[in-house]
């Protein structure tokens, strides 16, 4: 990275550019470098439950669109920090708003689709994730600045805007909240979208839902939220601390390999586009598993090879450097198939008046996780082994936490406490099917 000083055209990395811009070259004030990744951390993780009750409340699209223009103007605004206070502030608000987004989309997703194309949904959604790391190490790979670096990224989420502006919100969450007309008139501009005629008993049935008034529920009569109602259901609560015990191992193990891992020669942007291009072979291959396995099998099995290769890395001598990297990249393969699978399973356990919420809370304590991993080879000096020993022996147990779950594979997406109570015991319950209609 390039930056000038005093008309000064100066090479540098990353860190030491930020540091010369906002005059932090003194060894005292480095912990200021690594304070801004650590409270734009612990930001986001506060926010995730917020932002997932909001959405409930509020609507998916409406969360993600304010969500993208916040985020994307405190970023814009971030490129233009004068000093390092300006942008300690901004990376806050930046900080804060930067994973909900996804999460509103993948629950967007999982909703817009019946049973049999919700894996593909939560496969290509995923498979997103790789190719933005593989597009952003592209941009800093090409970009002089990291002012102008900041001000290429945010311009884009900004942009993204004019697309989302147009996307429709859940028919599932409208229908939830008794806003049955503009569910219908999604559903029937969908149906000419993907060229379907809607048969008269369609039709029929869609205008008794146009004029259906929505009953009050036991918990508006009784002045509980819905997610009081469904944290008092032993089942939902017992779900959701193993969902969330899962997302903390899944975001230690990923981010803790990544941390243990040996640093690659050569070009340090080649490798980062490389190692968001070695994720998608793990995410392309959760589709098989997911659809052949079913969700809770999938990610058993990638934890137990995940967890395994942590172990069994030990037991080899340090000089096999071949075997020690073949059960490195199983092992990173298996916990990156774990994730993908996990977005997906977790929005199919819960219902929708509560399904971002409760995923949001899982993401919460998958950030505790990723926080943690950084800390993890302070432990190799207690032990060298302990730390891969952790990753293993968590993954193991995480894994057969998971087989208490029901399996969700081709039933439909619940949209009430009592549907989701059902999941895995009756394929009887009432939720809303769109596989007709194609959306």
């Amino acid at each position: 990275m390039a930056i000038r000083i005093n008309d000064k055209h100066i090479e540098t990395n990353d860190f030491a550019a930020v540091s010369l811009v906002f005059n932090l070259t003194c060894i005292e004030n480095e912990w200021k470098l690594t304070a801004v990744g650590s409270v734009g951390n612990i930001a986001e993780m506060l926010w995730l439950p917020i932002a997932g009750l909001l959405s409930d409340r509020f609507g998916r699209r409406t969360i993600l669109i304010t969500c993208l223009l916040i985020g994307g103007t405190m970023g814009l605004l971030k490129s233009f920090s004068h000093n390092y206070l300006m942008f300690f502030i901004l990376q806050i608000f930046e900080g804060t708003l930067s994973t909900s987004p996804y999460i509103a989309v993948f629950v967007l997703g999982m909703e817009f689709v019946g049973p049999s194309k919700r894996v593909m949904a939560g496969t290509l959604l995923s498979s997103t994730y790789c190719v933005g790391v593989m597009l952003l190490g592209a941009v800093a790979m090409y970009t002089e600045h990291f002012r102008h670096l900041l001000q290429i990224l945010y311009a884009t989420v900004l942009l993204v805007l004019v697309i989302i502006w147009w996307m429709p919100e859940s028919v599932r969450w409208l229908i939830q909240m008794g806003r049955n007309e503009e569910a219908v008139k999604i559903i029937r501009n969908a149906a000419v979208t993907n060229k379907v005629t809607l048969s008269e008993e369609t039709e029929l049935e869609l205008e008794r839902l146009k004029f259906k008034v929505t009953d009050k529920t036991e918990n508006q009569i009784n002045g509980k939220s819905d997610i009081q109602s469904a944290l008092r259901s032993k089942t939902i609560l017992l779900r959701l601390l193993n969902c969330c015990y899962c997302f903390f191992v899944n975001d230690l193990v990923y981010f803790g390999l990544s941390v243990h891992s040996v640093a690659l020669g050569g070009n340090k942007y080649t490798n980062f586009i490389l190692i968001g291009l070695s994720e998608i072979p793990a995410v392309l291959s959760s589709y098989v598993l997911m659809d052949k396995l079913g969700r809770k099998w999938s990610i058993f099995l990638s934890m137990m090879i995940s967890g395994g290769a942590c172990i069994l890395t030990e037991f080899l001598p340090e000089d096999a450097l071949t075997w020690r990297l073949v059960l490195f990249i199983f092992g990173k393969g298996g916990i990156s198939v774990s994730i993908t699978v996990l977005y997906v399973y977790c929005s199919e356990l819960f219902p929708t008046n509560v399904r971002q919420s409760l995923l949001s809370v899982g993401c919460t304590f998958g950030r505790l996780g990723s926080m943690a991993a950084p800390q993890t080879p302070l432990l190799a000096h207690i032990w060298p082994a302990l730390p891969l020993l952790i990753f293993g022996g968590t993954s193991l147990m995480s894994g057969l936490f998971i087989l208490f779950l029901p399996e969700t594979l081709n039933a439909k997406l619940p949209d009430t406490l009592e549907d989701a109570e059902n999941v895995g015991v009756t394929k009887k319950y009432a939720a809303v099917e769109l596989k007709s209609l194609k959306i």
